[in-house]
């Protein structure tokens, strides 16, 4: 698959979850999705913010490739401890944050990595709930489709509808509507990814002390 996916715990408490979709499908296109997440990965880890690690990565690539192929990128930054979360998109499919009925969706406005020089990288912060989810997606989902003439607002509807279920609950019952619509013929790499806030249970420490209630995402 020419999809990458990657989930990065942060010494501060924080969860990073990326998403890279290379230009194309297969090997090839997973040269520049497994480089954009690496290198994203590695910065953040050293103390990069979201946007000065993008950047570096949008520059490495457009100086292997020339211009010539590219790389959409999502990124999800969660703050394990009190539910804030980042999201920075490049040139990616929306993403749809779910609260009980209601459905966010977040868009990207830039082109993907490693087109041009200058890109226009912008964090977008939510505050979650427990109970609330996060769904990504690459365009192979969208795009296979049929018979939508809005293939976001399918997808919205879909996930509105699910019940508060686990990630991979939610993940299956997407899948199984796409399929209806395609009779099983996806036209592209594809990959779903969800994500569920829910609270750990408190550990018990010395003399019945417990510890802190921390976010988790499941």
């Amino acid at each position: 698959s020419g999809d990458v996916l990657s989930r990065i715990d942060l010494i501060d408490g924080r969860v990073a979850v990326v998403l890279s979709d290379g230009m194309g499908v297969g090997p090839q296109a997973a040269v520049q999705s497994g480089a954009a997440v690496q290198l994203f990965s590695m910065l953040l880890e050293t103390g990069f913010d979201l946007q000065s690690a993008v950047r570096s990565v949008n520059s490495l690539l457009l100086v292997h490739t020339g211009g010539e192929r590219s790389a959409t990128f999502d990124a999800v930054i969660i703050d394990r401890y009190t539910g804030t979360v980042e999201f920075l998109k490049v040139g990616s499919v929306p993403t749809f944050i779910k609260r009980r009925s209601d459905i966010e969706i977040l868009r990207s406005s830039s082109v993907p990595l490693g087109m041009i020089r200058h890109i226009d990288v912008r964090v977008q912060q939510r505050q979650l709930d427990l109970g609330d989810t996060v769904v990504l997606m690459t365009d192979g989902v969208l795009d296979s489709i049929i018979g939508s003439k809005d293939q976001v607002e399918w997808m919205a509807h879909v996930v509105r509808r699910s019940e508060n279920s686990d990630p991979r609950e939610l993940l299956d019952r997407i899948v199984h509507y796409v399929d209806e619509t395609n009779g099983g013929a996806w036209r592209d790499d594809a990959t779903l990814v969800s994500i569920r806030l829910i609270q750990n249970r408190p550990a018990v420490l010395s003399k019945g002390i417990h510890s802190e209630r921390l976010f988790h995402t499941g």
